[in-house]
């Protein structure tokens, strides 16, 4: 399972370095299912939906954390 959150993070990663912030969203949605308090996968996840132009999205998912 370890190793899985850490391919999951690694795919995360080479994501965001090529710009494809859908598939980082969809990846880190995923490693947040497991690491549901992580500030960093949080932050990360709203800064991907906000250069996915998934405003509405990030909103939600803001609102949802600060509940």
């Amino acid at each position: 399972m370890l190793n899985d959150l850490k391919i999951t993070e690694s795919l995360v990663h080479k994501a965001v370095a090529e710009g494809n912030f859908e598939k980082a969203v969809t990846n880190l949605t995923e490693l947040l299912k497991e690491c549901r308090s992580s500030v960093d996968l949080i932050c990360l996840k709203i800064e991907c939906l906000l250069k996915a132009y998934q405003f509405d999205e990030a909103h939600k998912f803001s609102g949802d954390i600060m509940k």
